[in-house]
């Protein structure tokens, strides 16, 4: 654009396009020299960027490094804990040594959810890396050992775990072994103490000998239900001591293999159990001893006093026997009077047999027995008896021979009932028995009793059997007819006889002796007195009429 120009002259360079060329030359060369160093700069600037990149990535793999070291420090010290002896004799010793191991766990938790977890964050990272660009591009060099470190690492928490699940089933194992020879000590102890007072209450059970001879009774019969009594005991107290045994034993037995030789809750052994069972096989024994003694006894005592039953029973009855015959008032007084006279002809002969009955008590007495079971009769109840009934004997002899005269002659003499009989068959003229109406009125008519034809005919209709009088009736009818006239001293004396001397008559002695008719009227009549009735003063009033 240089021009030179005045009003002479005038001039431009003669060659401006090598000056353009030239500029245009220079200004390529600048253009590329800036281009390379913009180049150049792109590719420093890249490396550094890398290496800057590639040093954190290698400072971030020396702390992955130190982790690993840390982790693997700790779970070479974890180790050693897991795999250390852990000796234990209690619940409690075995209680400690889970409570140590849940505190690992804790400590190992919390251990992986930190350092680990920040082991495995570094190594994710570092591994993730990756430097890249257009110009160039980085990952870790040595990715192998971050997985590597990882991998140890995995493996020492797996064989961490393994262990700790190990010691976690030992320790259990112990603890349940600890327990179950806790609840041994405990259920041995329970059942030694329940033997023992099995035992002992067995014991005092059975008493000593005196008590037991007393138990046994005083009879063979007594004896012997006490011996199926003590034969049931001794088989039942036998199998339970058998059962409590076989318990304890097992019991004991399961204590040896668990080598459990201590029990703070007993100090009742094994051997001092065999003694206490000893010393009560020794009571059963000396107990069925003292029963067989008094089963021997007994049954001597027995047939003693069965041979004493065999005899005194029968003279019992036959005194019974005799007595009540003798006092049977329901018999007419004639068969009364038989029994009598055959019971007093007898005499002893019926109790010969008591002089063995009286050897045999005697023998009982010496044998200082208290109680047959087979009879209470005694030899003095039936010497009482047999006196008492010849008291009876003696005194009923004649009081019968005064009833069977009275009733017999109710109040005339027997010089006057001969007469009766005589004067019938005079006026049985065909000795036929019985005699009719007319000769009735003609025999009372001798005697100075007229009676009229219609007296006749009542005496008849109520005595006679049709149109005739037999003897029997004719008698009652005569001795009513005479006994009526006695005076007030033989109606007396007659009573006197009935009553055996007593001042009143009974209506049972009444009823035995009268018509219902006649009895219910002296009962209705006669004044009470002592549970009967004052026949003297009735007797008086009938005759004061």
């Amino acid at each position: 654009s240089a021009k030179y120009s005045t009003q002479y002259s005038q001039w431009v360079y003669e060659k401006p396009t090598d000056v353009s060329a030239l500029e245009t030359k220079i200004d390529k060369a600048w253009a590329d020299l800036a281009a390379a160093s913009a180049s150049k700069k792109a590719v420093l600037e890249d490396e550094l960027a890398k290496h800057l990149f590639a040093e954190q990535t290698r400072l971030l793999a020396g702390q992955h490094a130190d982790t690993f070291e840390t982790c693997s420090a700790w779970a070479t010290v974890q180790n050693a804990f897991l795999q250390s002896p852990s000796p234990i004799g209690s619940i409690d010793e075995a209680q400690g040594h889970l409570s140590l191991l849940e505190s690992h766990a804790s400590e190992k938790a919390t251990f992986t959810s930190s350092v680990v977890a920040s082991l495995k964050t570094l190594g994710k990272d570092i591994l993730g890396r990756k430097y890249q660009s257009s110009l160039s591009s980085y990952t870790f060099e040595h990715p192998d050992e971050i997985k590597s470190r990882e991998s140890t690492i995995d493996a020492q928490w797996a064989e961490l775990e393994t262990l700790r699940a190990t010691r976690l089933s030992n320790l259990n194992a112990a603890l349940a072994r600890e327990v179950r020879k806790e609840d041994l000590r405990l259920e041995f102890a329970d059942m030694a103490g329940d033997f023992a007072r099995f035992v002992n209450e067995t014991l005092l059970h059975l008493g000593n000998t005196e008590e037991q001879v007393a138990l046994c009774g005083s009879s063979l019969e007594e004896v012997v239900a006490y011996g199926r009594q003590i034969e049931k005991e001794d088989a039942s107290a036998v199998a339970a001591l058998d059962s409590k045994k076989a318990a304890y034993l097992a019991v004991a037995k399961e204590m040896e293999s668990l080598q459990c030789h201590d029990n703070p809750y007993s100090d009742l052994s094994v051997d001092k159990l065999a003694q206490l069972r000893g010393s009560l096989d020794g009571s059963l024994a000396s107990r069925k001893a003292t029963w067989d003694h008094e089963h021997k006894e007994q049954v001597i005592n027995d047939t003693l006093c069965k041979q004493f039953a065999d005899a005194v029973i029968p003279l019992a009855r036959t005194v019974d026997k005799n007595t009540a015959e003798v006092l049977d008032t329901k018999a007419k007084p004639e068969e009364q009077l038989a029994v009598v006279n055959r019971l007093l002809a007898a005499g002893d002969s019926d109790y010969a047999s008591i002089a063995t009955a009286k050897s045999l008590e005697q023998q009982i007495h010496q044998r200082k027995i208290a109680i047959n079971v087979h009879t209470t009769l005694r030899i003095g109840e039936i010497e009482t008896g047999i006196a008492l009934l010849k008291q009876i004997l003696a005194r009923k002899k004649p009081y019968l021979e005064k009833v069977i005269e009275y009733t017999l002659y109710k109040g005339i003499s027997p010089e006057q009932y001969r007469e009766m009989e005589a004067m019938f068959k005079q006026y049985d003229k065909d000795n036929s028995g019985s005699i009719n109406a007319r000769e009735l009125r003609t025999c009372l008519y001798s005697l100075g009793e007229e009676r009229s034809k219609a007296e006749i005919k009542q005496y008849m209709t109520e005595f006679g059997r049709g149109n005739e009088l037999p003897f029997e009736p004719f008698r009652e009818l005569m001795v009513r007819l005479l006994g009526d006239a006695g005076n007030e001293a033989a109606i007396l004396e007659s009573f006197q006889v009935i009553t055996r001397g007593q001042t009143n008559i009974t209506v049972a002695i009444l009823s035995d002796l009268l018509s219902a008719e006649d009895s219910t009227f002296i009962t209705t009549t006669a004044p009470a007195l002592d549970g009967g009735y004052n026949y003297a003063a009735w007797v008086a009033d009938v005759c004061a009429r």
